[in-house]
């Protein structure tokens, strides 16, 4: 996973104004996500939807901007509660 430091995404020399999804709260849960890096996204528009045995729950952007990194795979489950889904540059 990238992380912030001194405002710049690891790797990259621009500054960065952006939001980290973090979604997931169990284990187990399916993610599904049509985007791609470089995707529009707009404030309030649904960036992925998390797939639990009770309920399918929409992710919601809090913010206009561009997927900057996918932080999961199309359709993967993850491994760990609290695991990030994606950063969206502002």
């Amino acid at each position: 996973m990238e992380s912030i430091k001194d405002g710049t995404l690891a790797g990259s020399k621009e500054p960065t104004t952006g939001v980290i999804l973090f979604a997931t709260q169990r284990a187990g849960e399916e993610i599904i996500t049509s985007l791609k890096e470089g995707d529009k996204v707009e404030e309030d528009g649904v960036v992925a939807i998390i797939d639990t045995m009770k309920a399918a729950i929409e992710v919601r952007s809090p913010a206009a901007g561009r997927v900057h990194k996918l932080l999961v795979e199309p359709d993967a489950t993850v491994a760990l509660p609290g695991h990030p889904i994606l950063i969206i540059r502002l």
